[in-house]
C-alpha cells in the first residue's frame, strides 16, 4: 500500500532520522503541529512484527512525502480477504444516517485547531444547529456566562480536551462545580477506555473520538442537545464572575 501526504516534507538529513523514536523534522514541529515523533516508529514496528515494513519512498521539503506499508497476510480457514475497505464499512446500530439528523438548538464548540473548527461547525450547521466557536476553555466559559446573562443559553457544549489556556477537563469540572447542567460532549484523539473515564469523571456526558466520524458526532449531538438542562438558568455563582 502506498500513502502520499501533503505535509511539509523533509530534507535528506531529516529523512535519515525519521524512524528513530521521538525524532521529528526539527524542534519547531512539535510546537507548531503537535505530536511526539512516535507514530511512524510504531507503525513500522507493528508492520515488521507482521512480516512487512513501512518505508519512506520519496520526500521533498514543501511538497510532502510518500510511504509504503506492507504486511504478510495468511489465509484463515472460513474467512475471505477484504479487497476494499469500503466493503467493510458497517454503520453502528444506534447511530442514525447523517442525512436524517436535524439539530435544533445552540451549540458552543470549544476547539483550538482551525481545521477542526471549520469541519465540525460545518457539519453542525448543515444539520440545523446554531454554532458559536471558542478557541479555548477560558473563552468558552466567558461565552457561556455572557449567554446566561442575556438569557440565550447554549443547549450543548462540544469541547476538545487538549487546549491552551484552559483545557476541556478544567472547563467541564468548573461548569459542574458551579452547578451547570449544560450537556457536554468531549472531543479527543485519545480513544482508550481510561480516556473516556477521565472525560466523564471531569463532568462530560459523552465522548466522541478524533478523527471525527460525522454520523457518530451528529447522532450524539442529537441525543444530548438540550437533554440535561442546557436551557436552564446557570447558577448565580457562575454569573457573578461576569459582573465583577
Amino acid at each position: 500500500m502506498s500513502i502520499e501526504d501533503t505535509g511539509i516534507g523533509m530534507s535528506p538529513g531529516q529523512a535519515e532520522r525519521l524512524f528513530a523514536a521521538f525524532a521529528q523534522g526539527d524542534s519547531t514541529v512539535t510546537r507548531k503541529y503537535g505530536g511526539t515523533g512516535l507514530g511512524l516508529v510504531i507503525c513500522q514496528r507493528l508492520a515488521r512484527l507482521l512480516g512487512g515494513d513501512v518505508e519512506l519512498v520519496r520526500t521533498q521539503s514543501g511538497l510532502g512525502s510518500i510511504f509504503t506499508a506492507s504486511v504478510v497476510v495468511d489465509q484463515v480457514a472460513g474467512c475471505s480477504l477484504i479487497q476494499e475497505l469500503n466493503s467493510v464499512t458497517v454503520p453502528t446500530a444506534h447511530e442514525q444516517p447523517v442525512q436524517q439528523i436535524r439539530l435544533n438548538g445552540r451549540v458552543l464548540l470549544a476547539e483550538d485547531a482551525r481545521e477542526n473548527q471549520v469541519l465540525i461547525s460545518f457539519l453542525l450547521r448543515r444539520a440545523g444547529a446554531e454554532v458559536d466557536i471558542a478557541e479555548n476553555g477560558t473563552v468558552a466559559l466567558e461565552m457561556i456566562e455572557k449567554a446566561a446573562l442575556r438569557d440565550c443559553h447554549y443547549d450543548l457544549l462540544l469541547t476538545d480536551m487538549q487546549m491552551p489556556e484552559m483545557d476541556g477537563y478544567s472547563l467541564a469540572r468548573h461548569l459542574r462545580t458551579v452547578g451547570s447542567t449544560l450537556p457536554i460532549i468531549a472531543l479527543t484523539a485519545h480513544a482508550m477506555a481510561e480516556d473516556r473515564k477521565k472525560c466523564t469523571d471531569a463532568g462530560c456526558d459523552d465522548y466522541a473520538s478524533k478523527p471525527i466520524d460525522k454520523s457518530i458526532l451528529l447522532s450524539r449531538c442529537n441525543h444530548w442537545i438540550g437533554r440535561t438542562g442546557g436551557n436552564s438558568v446557570l447558577p448565580a455563582t457562575i454569573q457573578s464572575t461576569e459582573t465583577r
